[in-house]
């Protein structure tokens, strides 16, 4: 991660365009906490893109459930 935004994000970020989650002193995260950190953070969204993934992965479960049952748009990149 960035230890300083880069210059090219931060218009984006005054306008309330991006939100960073980050937290401080953790080194890695374990399949939970990423599994919490996605899910938490996508429902805040008003719109979310995906990168591909496995249809078995964890990823694939959050796609299902949005497309299925939210009205959130949600993208696969």
């Amino acid at each position: 991660m960035y230890k300083r935004i880069p210059a090219e994000y931060q218009e984006a970020i005054d306008e309330g365009r991006i939100l960073i989650v980050s937290v401080r002193n953790n080194c890695r995260h374990s399949n939970d906490s990423a599994e919490t950190r996605n899910w938490n953070v996508a429902r805040f969204a008003d719109e979310i893109f995906m990168s591909p993934f496995d249809r078995n992965s964890l990823l694939s479960t959050m796609y299902y459930t949005y497309t299925h049952y939210s009205k959130t748009p949600i993208t696969i990149l």
